[in-house]
C-alpha cells in the first residue's frame, strides 16, 4: 500500500512523500539492561510488524530521486489523546492501586513519543523538504519509575518510591518485570534532527494531558451524544417530554434538544 500511494504520488509530480515506519525495524526490544538505538545498530527486525516496515523502507527506497524525496519516521511508544495502546493506561491503574511505588531499574529508559511532538516534527519534514531516516522520541527518555512518578503527580495523589518494593522485581526477572521496566530507547543525538526540536511538549504536560483523556477526568465536559425527539401534533405534552430527559440520571447528552413537530412543520429549539 505505501509504495503503491507513493508510486503514485511521484507519477502526479510530488515532491515529497512521508513514511510512517517504526522502531521494531532495529534489532531487538525492551530489556531490563536497556537497549540503546543509535546510528551503528542494525535493522534486524524480530517482529512481523517490524519486518513489513522495514520491507516497505526498501521498497520506497528505490523510488527516491532528486525530485522525489521520502522521510522515513521511526517513532517510539507513541502516546496521548486518541493514540492506540494500553501503555499509559496500566501504568495509569497501577499508580492508582498501589500505595507506593516500586523503585527498580531506574538507569533503564523507555523511548517514548507524545502525539504533539510527533506532529511537529512532521511539520518540519514537510516545511523544510525534509528526507531519510528520522528516529524519534522524547528527549530524555524516561525509566517506568519516573512514568509512574509524573503519574502520580499529574493525578495530585503525591506518592512516595520504595527500593524495598523495587527489590522483587530486581530478583524475579520473569516476563511481566520486562514489560513494566524493560525499556528500549533511542540514544539523545540519534533522536536530534537538524531541521529543529520538535519536542514542543515537555514530559510532565505531556503526561498531565494524556492522563486526562485515559483515566476521564474531562468526560462530563465532552459531548457524547444528542437528543433529537420528533413529534407529531403533540405540542400539549412537550413540556413533560422535556422534563422528563432532564430528570434522566445520565447527563452526558448535549446541551441542546431538537424537536420537530411534523404536524404543523415547526420546530422547537431547546437550550
Amino acid at each position: 500500500m505505501p509504495v503503491t500511494a507513493a508510486s503514485l504520488a511521484k507519477k502526479s509530480g510530488i515532491k515529497q512523500f512521508v513514511f510512517f515506519s517504526t522502531m521494531a525495524v532495529y534489532n531487538g526490544g525492551k530489556t531490563l539492561e536497556g537497549n540503546i538505538v543509535d546510528c551503528k545498530t542494525e535493522c534486524i527486525p524480530e517482529t512481523f510488524y517490524g519486518k513489513s516496515k522495514l520491507e516497505a523502507e526498501l521498497a520506497l527506497h528505490e523510488l527516491e530521486s532528486d525530485d522525489f524525496k521520502i522521510a522515513y519516521i521511526r517513532p517510539a511508544n507513541v502516546y496521548g489523546k486518541n493514540c492506540r495502546g494500553a501503555y499509559i493506561s496500566t501504568f495509569a491503574k497501577i499508580v492508582k492501586l498501589l500505595p507506593i511505588i516500586p523503585d527498580a531499574y531506574q538507569d533503564v529508559k523507555q523511548g517514548m513519543l507524545y502525539i504533539d511532538n510527533l506532529s511537529e516534527l512532521v511539520r518540519l519534514i514537510v516545511e523544510k523538504n525534509g528526507s531519510g531516516i528520522f528516529p524519534a522520541q522524547d528527549n530524555p527518555p524516561v525509566s517506568s519509575v519516573e512514568i509512574m512518578e509524573a503519574m502520580s503527580n499529574a493525578l495530585n495523589l503525591n506518592k512516595k518510591k520504595s527500593k524495598l518494593l523495587g527489590v522483587p522485581f530486581k530478583l524475579f526477572k520473569i516476563g511481566i518485570v520486562n514489560k513494566l521496566y524493560g525499556g528500549i530507547s533511542y540514544a539523545k543525538e540519534y533522536s536530534e534532527t537538524e531541521l529543529g526540536s520538535y519536542n514542543i511538549v515537555s514530559f510532565e504536560e505531556s503526561m498531565k494531558k494524556t492522563l486526562s483523556w485515559v483515566i476521564g477526568e474531562n468526560m462530563n465536559s465532552e459531548v457524547l451524544f444528542s437528543i433529537i425527539m420528533p413529534v407529531y401534533n403533540v405540542e400539549n405534552y412537550l413540556e413533560q417530554s422535556i422534563n422528563s430527559i432532564l430528570s434522566q440520571s445520565i447527563k452526558d447528552y448535549e446541551s441542546c434538544i431538537e424537536i420537530a413537530d411534523l404536524g404543523t412543520i415547526s420546530l422547537y429549539y431547546f437550550n
